[in-house]
């Protein structure tokens, strides 16, 4: 009789566990890049909502705060929005002068408005606010003219 040779060998349990492992970094890799891409997303979407926040301010300081009340808020130096009164609807619905306060905010998230005299008014609007457990601020400088009487 004669014996029958295999020239085949199966796969070892080292090609096994060498696929294995590289098939286990190919996929953790891609869920952390997912997960990555899901946490940009959530920082760009709140940034984009607080930049609204600053440039609604902005305009409405510029276009429909009446000079008596720039003066009056100059004289403070500087002004307040708590984190409630943030929201658009308020800040479209009420005056600037009738949202802010003088005292500081506890909580981290609100606008600080300073004022400053000069041949034009300099206006500050800082932002402070806390964006996926890091605080962030955005800043933004602008100048409003006033009639002298």
């Amino acid at each position: 009789m004669q014996k029958l040779k295999s020239s085949k060998a199966g796969f070892t349990i080292i090609e096994v566990m060498c696929a294995l492992s590289i098939f286990t970094l190919m996929f953790v890799t891609g869920v952390s890049i997912r997960l990555s891409t899901v946490k940009m997303k959530a920082y760009n979407d709140q940034m984009e909502k607080y930049t609204g926040y600053i440039n609604q301010v902005r305009s409405e300081i510029l276009s429909n705060t009446s000079d008596e009340e720039i003066k009056s808020m100059l004289s403070l130096g500087e002004v307040y929005i708590e984190e409630g009164k943030l929201e658009s609807e308020a800040i479209n619905q009420n005056k600037i002068s009738e949202i802010a306060t003088t005292t500081v905010p506890q909580k981290k998230q609100y606008m600080k408005i300073s004022f400053y005299n000069g041949n034009l008014i300099t206006v500050n609007l800082n932002l402070y606010m806390n964006i996926l457990g890091k605080e962030e601020s955005i800043s933004c400088k602008f100048y409003k003219s006033i009639e002298k009487k």
